[in-house]
């Protein structure tokens, strides 16, 4: 890959920095700034609480790293994403190592940046969850321990016992699962026993166990010390059980009650979008590749790779097995994808000249029909600005004159198809996102609350679970029954949706003064009625800022 195209790498962090200013969206990324607020304010890094509850659900990592940040650069969204978008930048750069040392440079290059220009990754920097840190730090301690069977340096020992530890505290046992796929299946299949039974894992092992310990010991702390607590309907939940076993495993087995019904297929759905605009190239290489295994299956090439299809195939199926799926579950498995469409690319495709031919044909189909959406948003979503569609038209310019010309200016022929993905996600970082954004209620009303200094008032919460808004106005508003609402001084603030302020009607609770009226809808739940400008007031809903007379 020339300089030419490591412009592009350039152009992927530009497109994670336009995505670190936008608000972060309900539920799940809100909920988690949330806490990570609470945490800086609280000083409680062991014990984790959300709006002052016993708080389960995820291992504290995000918590930790983003509330480190909000202390250094304060209470924002850059703050609280910037962790995760670095451990996304350690991930590529993770799996550009991890490549050298089974691929040439050209293939781990370009693995690097179909990994990072994907929407998966793109997503990842805008809508921070634990998946990005998760992702990252996998395909990093998959890389440090076959570096170290590889060349048994003591650093990648030592790396490999970090990336395994923050891989847990990222998401659960899922981490070591993934990790464990990829790595322990490679080594079963070339059959390298030496590798498997080392005595150094056992150090690995116990340098994991003493990174996991603060984490344990606030788990034991705040729960199983206290068998008289119920979380998520489990009574007398152990903290440590639920971290190794119940999150992950329990989804499976039944032993917590999430569930969305969700078949069998969901992820290969999922993907067609997650994985563009290389998905189509990934279903060719790994047909491919499965084809290869088969045909050579009595024997393998001393530097041929398996923890790539180990580490992709077997957590696919596991997560497969789940109950409760949701399509971010399966982004740590796309490093191993991106470098098996790589190779593809480079080393297969090409050999077949009609083929390839054809495959070029459809990237560029792709490729303009991605644009094309981003100007059917313009006249049936959202009116754009003036700027906006200046350099939408300077990217689409420059997409065909690379795509026409990449001959003549020696760039690789994926390079503008690559460049269109990223130009996509420019404009849904500049246009589409911060438009969406409008229509979340609780982080404008908590612009407004703070622009209009109201901070010396009162503010309750009916029927409003919106984790942003506390963020935004960085304080903790107290979710009250209708008789605190009823029973409030006069002055105090109330914040209620639509539901919830019919419901204070119909109990005769009416002595308020309509302060702010906004349009609201759930963003993450997209749907076309909502997305046309002409159909979009039928499904929007409203949510009060009340205030008591």
């Amino acid at each position: 890959m020339n300089w030419k195209s490591s412009l592009l790498f350039v152009l992927v962090l530009l497109v994670y920095a336009v995505n670190l200013p936008i608000d972060v969206m309900e539920i799940d990324a809100a909920q988690y700034a949330s806490i990570a607020k609470e945490m800086l304010e609280t000083n409680s890094y062991l014990e984790v609480y959300d709006q002052g509850a016993d708080y389960l659900d995820k291992p504290p990592l995000l918590f930790w790293l983003s509330a480190s940040s909000m202390k250094l650069f304060g209470v924002n969204n850059i703050a609280y994403k910037l962790p995760a978008v670095l451990i996304l930048i350690l991930g590529v750069f993770s799996l550009y190592r991890l490549g050298r040392l089974y691929y040439d440079k050209h293939t781990s290059s370009l693995a690097a940046l179909l990994l990072a220009a994907s929407n998966a990754w793109f997503l990842m920097s805008n809508d921070v969850r634990t998946d990005g840190i998760l992702s990252g730090f996998i395909v990093f301690s998959v890389w440090q321990l076959l570096a170290y069977v590889r060349f048994h340096h003591w650093h990648y020992l030592l790396g490999s016992a970090v990336g395994i530890a923050f891989a847990l505290m990222a998401k659960g046992p899922i981490g070591l699962i993934i990790i464990l796929a990829a790595v322990g299946g490679h080594w079963l299949i070339l059959r390298e026993w030496k590798s498997i039974f080392k005595w150094q894992w056992l150090l690995v092992l116990l340098l994991v166990v003493v990174l996991l310990s603060p984490m344990l010991y606030g788990l034991y702390v705040q729960f199983d010390l206290h068998p008289e607590k119920e979380v998520y309907g489990l009574k007398g939940p152990s903290g440590i059980l639920f971290f190794f076993y119940t999150q992950s495993f329990g989804r499976i087995t039944g032993d917590i009650y999430w569930s969305n019904n969700a078949p069998w297929n969901y992820f290969f759905d999922t993907m067609a979008w997650d994985m563009q605009p290389w998905f189509i190239l990934f279903l060719l290489a790994f047909g491919f590749r499965l084809w290869h295994v088969y045909v050579h299956r009595k024997w393998f090439e001393p530097k041929e790779e398996f923890f790539t299809l180990t580490g992709f195939i077997f957590p696919l199926i596991a997560l497969s097995m789940s109950k409760f799926k949701l399509p971010h579950y399966v982004f740590p498995l796309f490093p191993f994808a991106a470098l098996i469409t790589a190779h593809f690319m480079i080393h297969i495709l090409p050999e077949n000249k009609v083929f390839f031919k054809w495959v070029r044909g459809f990237q560029t189909v792709v490729s303009v029909l991605l644009l094309a959406a981003v100007g059917i948003a313009f006249v049936f979503f959202f009116e754009p600005n003036s700027w906006q569609v200046f350099i939408f038209i300077l990217l689409v310019a420059a997409f065909f004159y690379i795509r026409y010309t990449y001959k003549k200016i020696n760039i690789s022929w994926y390079v503008p198809h690559v460049f269109a993905f990223i130009a996509f996600g420019f404009m849904l970082g500049i246009y589409f996102y911060p438009n969406l954004l409008k229509y979340q209620f609780s982080s404008q009303m908590a612009s407004y609350l703070n622009s209009t200094s109201k901070e010396g008032k009162k503010v309750l919460r009916y029927g409003v679970y919106d984790r942003s808004l506390g963020f935004y106005t960085q304080q903790r508003i107290p979710l009250s029954d209708s008789a605190g609402v009823a029973n409030c001084a006069t002055g105090t603030l109330v914040v209620c949706t639509q539901e919830s302020w019919k419901e204070l009607q119909e109990k005769q609770i009416r002595d308020f003064d309509t302060v702010a009226i906004y349009k609201t809808y759930q963003v993450t739940l997209l749907t076309p009625k909502f997305l046309l400008a002409t159909t979009r007031e039928s499904v929007l809903k409203q949510a009060f800022l009340l205030q008591k007379h």
